[in-house]
């Protein structure tokens, strides 16, 4: 069952170098961020995380860039996962610019993915990422920060959501060896019926 997670963003509004940034941080724009889940669930020691990121109408100005962070919070215990980089016509241009000197994977550094804003539609970034399992990862939350950056890559907004209160992850024992015997339909159902899911409320 698919869940969706709408967040709705409110942040600085046109955008220009500096001092024009600092007066247009008085100004709010509009945009919306859902976030879908498709799959979340502990597999073999691992946590794999399957969700679509959906932008709708952000107002990103040109020299602004959107930073999308998704993390997993307990108590004192984190995980923020690579960003997803929403960039303004020029944050883009630069960034282009960068992946023709460097090459695509130096380019992004660190983040998921960058793109480019189009607010008269709808964008979908797929996002799947593998985790190193942690017990503490059954209690977490699933937040989702946005930062919005300016020319020089300075947070001049930030914003926390959270997604869901608890991942409640149910963890089961790795079921035994089976036999070589059962049938190739048998093997799936077992297989199928391995590990925990994590279910957003």
């Amino acid at each position: 069952m698919k869940i969706v997670f709408y967040i709705m963003l409110l942040a600085a509004g046109m955008v220009f170098p500096v001092q024009a940034q600092r007066e247009a941080s008085r100004e709010v724009y509009r945009g919306e961020v859902s976030v879908r889940q498709n799959k979340a669930e502990y597999v073999n020691n691992k946590l794999v995380l399957d969700f679509d990121i959906s932008l709708c109408g952000l107002s990103i100005g040109r020299y602004q860039s959107l930073v999308l962070m998704p993390m997993l919070r307990f108590g004192r215990d984190s995980l923020i996962m690579p960003p997803v980089i929403v960039n303004g016509a020029n944050k883009q241009k630069m960034y282009e610019r960068a992946v023709e000197l460097k090459g695509e994977e130096e380019a992004r550094e660190a983040a998921y993915a960058v793109v480019k804003n189009d607010p008269r539609y709808i964008q979908e970034v797929s996002y799947k990422k593998t985790l190193p399992y942690r017990p503490w990862m059954s209690k977490a939350e699933l937040v989702l920060i946005g930062e919005l950056e300016n020319y020089q890559g300075e947070a001049i907004q930030t914003f926390i959501n959270v997604l869901t209160k608890e991942l409640d992850l149910q963890i089961k024992k790795q079921p035994a060896a089976r036999k070589a015997t059962r049938a190739a339909a048998d093997t799936r159902s077992e297989s199928d019926a391995f590990g925990g899911r994590l279910k957003f409320e």
